[in-house]
């Protein structure tokens, strides 16, 4: 009487087994695509044949990968522009170093070495507001994107602006 009792359970549990696994074989499809993926591919998931059930989590993973794509753009676009903010400090800087060089070697020159330093020292001063208001700048995005504002913030623009109130 026992037999097949336990002839019925094994071949339940491997029933079982069978459907779980196909069941989860589209989450795995997935799994692997996405750990194929290099870091810059922007392109949209594959289509993958999956049950209604799962289509909400598939639906969801590319929102993400949306958002991720277009956080990569704005980092892209923040990063060119700061560093092309920061390059004319530093050449500014830079200027002002050689001339103050040129300056030490003559002994008859100090006034032109002392205003090649305070050159020198401004130029840092506006390195370091730079650098401040694109560190707020990003930590403003930071918040912004943990609150969920419906509208992106333009970090480009705002740097610019920041930067110019600092030549005026």
């Amino acid at each position: 009487a026992g037999v097949p009792f336990i002839v019925a359970l094994f071949g339940t549990l491997i029933v079982l087994w069978f459907g779980i696994a196909r069941g989860l074989a589209p989450l795995e499809r997935i799994r692997v695509l996405l750990a194929r993926r290099r870091p810059d591919d922007d392109s949209p998931l594959p289509k993958v044949k999956a049950p209604i059930e799962l289509q909400p989590l598939l639906h969801t993973i590319e929102q993400l990968l949306e958002k991720l794509q277009a956080a990569i753009i704005r980092e892209r676009r923040f990063t060119d522009s700061a560093a092309h903010e920061l390059r004319t400090p530093l050449t500014g800087v830079k200027t002002h170093i050689q001339v103050a060089k040129l300056a030490s070697r003559r002994q008859d020159e100090r006034a032109t070495l002392d205003a090649a330093l305070t050159g020198a020292d401004e130029g840092v001063q506006q390195l370091q507001n730079i650098v401040q208001r694109l560190l707020e700048l990003a930590r403003l995005e930071v918040d912004s994107n943990q609150k969920e504002v419906s509208e992106p913030l333009d970090a480009v623009n705002a740097a610019i602006e920041a930067v110019q109130l600092l030549h005026n």
